[in-house]
């Protein structure tokens, strides 16, 4: 966004100059500005929705296979300390959260240190991918799916 935002102002930029060179020159280029700023517009929303739809793809739900939560990854956040599948991978170095926790040490991994999911670990102790009690399981979906609407919502305020 910050780099479409900055080529939008570059584009600004270039206009005014264009407008100053000489005053004849004015009507020629409003009325080419008006010709590109529909295309440019439908050209930017179609950019912006594929943009969405990919942030959107990058983030997966939650699912659970013998009591072990996987995906809850944000693969947009992905680095060296942060790979998939989070279910597999075994934190074993002290860190943010203080205890040795099945999970990634980054923030790609929704589930054990997304804010949304954050009272998760609360409810017991050590909280942890493997072994995750029944009566969980909607709730490790749902904060999953919270922080997907918080991101997405953002995108779209930072859009419009």
């Amino acid at each position: 966004l910050e780099i479409a935002l900055f080529y939008a102002e570059f584009h600004i930029q270039v206009f005014v100059e264009l407008l100053t060179l000489d005053p004849g020159i004015k009507d020629v280029v409003v009325e080419h500005v008006k010709t590109l700023g529909e295309e440019y517009s439908v050209l930017l929303r179609s950019s912006y929705n594929t943009y969405k739809a990919f942030r959107d793809g990058s983030i997966a739900p939650a699912y659970f296979h013998q009591r072990t939560a996987h995906g809850g990854e944000d693969r947009f956040l992905m680095n060296d300390d942060c790979k998939l599948d989070c279910g597999h991978k075994t934190t074993y170095n002290q860190n943010s959260l203080g205890y040795r926790y099945r999970g990634c040490d980054g923030s790609c991994d929704i589930v054990m240190h997304s804010e949304e999911c954050r009272y998760l670990r609360g409810w017991e102790r050590n909280f942890d991918r493997r072994g995750v009690a029944p009566r969980h399981f909607k709730h490790v979906k749902e904060c999953v799916e919270r922080y997907r609407k918080r991101i997405m919502d953002k995108l779209a305020n930072d859009f419009e």
